[in-house]
């Protein structure tokens, strides 16, 4: 942090127009609120984790006489998770398990394992999961899909998600990867959930050219400030499968 702190304070002597793509922390907030040249880009955290368990919602209603493996209305799942610290997996996490309980679906968590974002981690951490836990997992939601893919690669290891589809486990992710995609496209997948680059770089490019020509940053635009006044929220999509 004090490293960038003293870049920050170059830019700020030289008023060098600035835009931040870069998790909200307390001290960037202040920082930003203290030079009027200057804007955080970043992405609607809470709103991931709500679609995600928007994804999971719908596929368990619409194939629950399969996927509810004990028959007893309860989703019964592991989370694989970010660094426990991180803003990321703290509101993922949280709002996709609210969103699955306010659609009137019980939970119950069967394991939390803490992969770090690691493909590898979460792939090792579900081969010793299922040795123990075979037969009760419903469901594997994923902080990001390097993790999901990692999950499904020993899933698939296990006679699990295989494109013909007769023993699947939903797995949902979030980040848009190409290979979550193609597994989504293969019925392999479930889900995940996406940033749209294109609208990014739009609020880039806009809200830049407004800094540079001396305007307010939103000048012209549809964006708004969230409730610190200075970041602009991205949104995610759904990301669904697509016909081959």
């Amino acid at each position: 942090m004090d490293q960038l702190q003293d870049t920050l304070n170059k830019i700020v002597q030289k008023n060098i127009p600035l835009i931040l793509y870069y998790a909200k922390t307390n001290p960037i907030i202040n920082f930003i609120k203290n030079y009027h040249n200057s804007v955080v880009i970043d992405t609607d955290i809470n709103q991931s984790g709500t679609l995600q368990g928007k994804i999971l919602v719908d596929a368990w209603n619409s194939n629950k006489e399969k996927l509810d493996r004990n028959k007893d209305n309860i989703i019964q799942y592991v989370m694989l998770k970010g660094p426990s610290n991180s803003p990321e997996t703290i509101g993922r996490t949280k709002y996709a398990i609210s969103t699955i309980n306010e659609s009137g679906i019980k939970t119950q968590e069967l394991l939390s394992i803490p992969c770090n974002w690691e493909e590898e981690c979460a792939r090792t951490s579900m081969e010793s999961s299922l040795l123990t836990l075979d037969g009760k997992i419903e469901a594997i939601i994923s902080n990001n899909d390097a993790m999901a893919i990692g999950a499904i690669k020993t899933l698939q290891k296990y006679g699990y998600n295989k494109s013909d589809n007769s023993r699947n486990i939903p797995v949902i992710g979030i980040d848009g990867l190409p290979e979550a995609q193609e597994l989504i496209n293969q019925g392999i997948m479930t889900g995940t959930v996406v940033q749209d680059s294109r609208a990014h770089a739009n609020a880039i490019y806009t809200i830049g050219m407004n800094l540079i020509s001396g305007n307010t940053p939103l000048n012209g635009t549809n964006y708004k400030f969230d409730e610190s006044g200075v970041t602009i929220n991205m949104p995610y999509h759904e990301y669904k499968p697509q016909k081959q």
